[in-house]
């Protein structure tokens, strides 16, 4: 059952390593304080995801 969680587990983890990077890299480059705090909401709602995801699958709710 637990295989069933690991694509999109996979998805998951590359979507928030990008998040992270850009959240991480955007403030270097100018970009306003708003787009941080923009990708900063996506980072924690794509955890939200992922951490639901893996409830669902091992324990089933």
């Amino acid at each position: 059952m637990l295989l069933l969680f690991l694509p999109a587990a996979a998805a998951s983890f590359r979507s928030l390593t990008t998040l992270l990077w850009l959240l991480l890299t955007l403030p270097l480059t100018g970009f306003s304080f708003l787009i941080s705090l923009i990708l900063l909401r996506a980072l924690v709602w794509s955890l939200v995801i992922v951490a639901h995801k893996y409830l669902l699958v091992v324990y089933g709710f």
